[in-house]
């Protein structure tokens, strides 16, 4: 799945051309993701009960895989460690914590390139309405190295007689029956997916079981004043979760919860359907209204659109850019690299909005598969006398028509290395030629 077939299109294109707290960053300089870490807190049954509620997600190779000797394990590698959570209050006193024994069985020992396998858990705390600080702590067990998440903040509120006060829970990927599944990528979303806010408060009334709610969605520039908005919508009808507990599921590897009966909790929610697939990678600031009955309350949140699969040579600007000259000509390069940080961001969204499959998503198909083909010429055909491989021929071939069908590799007495490439589905055949037995691959024949 990871270099589908989009040849005919980049082919075409060819023909045509001739050939938590800190401020975080924006969304095409993001490193690697390695680490989410989320909180949330939401007012209890009573006025002297709270929740915590700690979600995380780790990439699995954080933890360093162990070769089993046990036959009698499917698995041939384990990944094991130790997450520790815990809770301080005002005065810098823990008043809560959970250790977890992580352990991962893995098929494999390397990762696959442009793949993420995660490790996700949710945890809940009960506590008194304050403030609280967060010290997650996620250690390795074979190599003892650790992570430590930066500072983070989150409010137990105290139980409101009116709903003055919204409590948002967290962004959810499905809501089905009695179950929930939550987004475990901290304050953020992932990229591209349609997404729910879930909202706890006190209703005015007990009788109440809808309520109306209407948000706006609008990019956040850098120095964090809110820009366009890009998304709004109003809900005229939205049912009410009442008599309902949220307990966290066991079942499962993913973050859940499950609505169990509780008569007497005042706590309802209500899950808000956010258009969120469609916003491109950027900085969002939220701001929802809900009206129960004759009172109307309101909140605010900033999230990210992230991406942790993206392509690396996307993730920089002057390479992603570089990397057109494969199917554009250099002058239209120049000018889509003109203007600021933001207008050359718009300019490359734009450029492959015509390509997309998919208009109705800011996921584009076409784009990630280019540029997953670049990343994988850059390391895959480098040699010792050019480090980036797409500036030889099989990286230029390969990002142009993505992997063969098919290979013929031979050892020629006279004539070196040669290796054929077949690509049976539009019947094309490129020969390559290493003359000097290097590593240096020429393209001497391409058919038809």
């Amino acid at each position: 799945m990871r270099f589908r077939d989009v040849g005919i299109i980049l082919t075409a294109i060819a023909i045509l051309s001739g050939a938590a707290v800190a401020q975080p960053p924006t969304p095409m300089e993001q490193v690697r993701h390695e680490v989410f870490v989320g909180g949330t807190g939401f007012p209890g049954k009573d006025s002297l009960t709270a929740r915590v509620d700690i979600v995380y997600r780790i990439n699995r190779e954080f933890f360093v895989p162990v070769r089993v000797s046990d036959s009698s394990v499917t698995s041939p590698y384990l990944r094991s460690g130790e997450i520790l959570i815990e809770l301080f209050d005002s005065t810098d006193v823990s008043v809560a914590r959970e250790i977890r024994q992580v352990t991962i069985p893995d098929q494999r020992s390397e990762a696959v390139p442009g793949e993420r396998l995660w490790h996700e858990g949710l945890v809940s705390f009960s506590v008194h309405p304050g403030m609280y600080r967060v010290f997650f702590e996620a250690t390795d067990r074979q190599s003892q190295r650790r992570y430590l998440h930066p500072r983070m903040m989150v409010r137990a509120p105290r139980g409101e007689s009116l709903p003055t006060t919204l409590f948002p829970v967290f962004f959810i990927s499905q809501y089905a029956g009695d179950r929930m599944s939550i987004d475990s990528f901290g304050a953020d979303i992932l990229f591209s997916t349609p997404r729910q806010l879930l909202i706890a408060f006190i209703p005015p009334e007990d009788t109440l079981t809808r309520v109306s709610v209407d948000y706006q969605i609008g990019v956040t520039e850098r120095d964090e004043k809110p820009k366009t908005m890009l998304v709004s919508d109003t809900l005229a009808s939205v049912p009410l979760i009442r008599g309902k507990e949220l307990t966290v599921s066991r079942a499962g590897d993913s973050p859940q919860y499950l609505l169990t009966e509780s008569a007497g909790n005042r706590v309802a929610y209500v899950a808000v359907p956010l258009k969120t697939e469609s916003l491109p990678l950027r900085s969002y600031h939220l701001a929802v209204h809900v009206t129960a009955g004759t009172r109307t309350a309101s909140l605010e949140r900033r999230f990210r659109n992230i991406w942790p699969e993206m392509p690396q040579s996307l993730k920089n600007p002057e390479v992603a850019f570089q990397s057109l000259r494969f199917i554009v000509p250099g002058k239209q390069i120049d000018s889509l690299m003109r203007g600021d940080f933001e207008e050359r961001l718009d300019n490359l969204e734009r450029f492959w909005a015509d390509k997309d499959k998919t208009p109705g998503t800011a996921y584009n198909e076409v784009m990630a598969e280019y540029y997953h083909r670049v990343d994988h010429a850059q390391k895959e055909f480098a040699t010792l006398r050019e480090p980036d491989g797409t500036k030889t021929d099989r990286g230029r071939i390969f990002i142009l028509y993505g992997p063969p069908t098919r290979t013929e590799r031979s050892l020629q007495p006279k004539g070196g290395h040669r290796e054929i490439w077949f690509y049976d589905r539009s019947k094309r055949r490129f020969t390559f030629v290493d003359e000097q037995r290097n590593g240096t691959y020429i393209l001497e024949q391409s058919a038809p």
